[in-house]
């Protein structure tokens, strides 16, 4: 089965949220309110959690990426123009292959994270750098290193520089909207 990763636009305010709550994830994620999680010492205090102004009540628009478990590697490749371990923004994709990055791991088990919106402008400046004729000998590189000594096809190129520039145009809205960013594998 492929596991694909979701990149969200999220207010800090709920990425706190759900980094001090991580079973609210998945309700942030389908667009339900999330169970109250409390400790036994808030139990017996009878304090609850607020749950954050503008908690989504539908599904989140998603970034339209086609990232999966099996090319994450390569994102990162095309994003950093490296197969190394890279930090800030840069290391956004190897969340999913390496334990070094400067994501915050919002459940604890290495499968959400996060970036705040203070580190999305670094992300878009990243992404900015990639130009469409990056991809092709990127691409090439990282299919020699799978094995696989075929040249990829324009049309491989094309899809992969779209999906680029959807993570580019996603990056610039977040910005504008003062977001951070939060992804899951599903």
């Amino acid at each position: 089965m492929v596991q694909y990763l979701w990149m969200f636009p999220t207010a800090d305010v709920q990425i706190d949220f759900m980094r001090k709550y991580p079973k609210t994830i998945l309700n942030y994620i389908e667009g339900n309110p999330p169970a109250r999680e409390q400790g036994s010492i808030s139990k017996l205090l009878g304090i609850k959690a607020a749950i954050p102004k503008n908690w989504p009540t539908e599904e989140p628009r998603a970034l339209e990426l086609e990232i999966t478990h099996r090319n994450v590697s390569l994102y990162h490749l095309l994003l950093n123009g490296t197969q190394d371990s890279t930090s800030g923004a840069g290391s956004i994709f190897q969340t999913w292959f390496m334990d070094t990055h400067d994501a915050i791991d919002l459940s604890g088990y290495g499968e959400e994270f996060a970036f705040y919106a203070r580190q999305i402008p670094e992300l878009l400046h990243i992404v900015e750098r990639v130009k469409p004729e990056d991809i092709q000998p990127r691409f090439s590189q990282w299919l020699r290193k799978q094995g696989d000594e075929r040249e990829p096809t324009p049309e491989e190129c094309r899809e992969l520089w779209q999906s680029i520039d959807n993570l580019r145009q996603g990056a610039a809205q977040t910005v504008t909207d003062k977001l951070g960013l939060i992804w899951v594998s599903r």
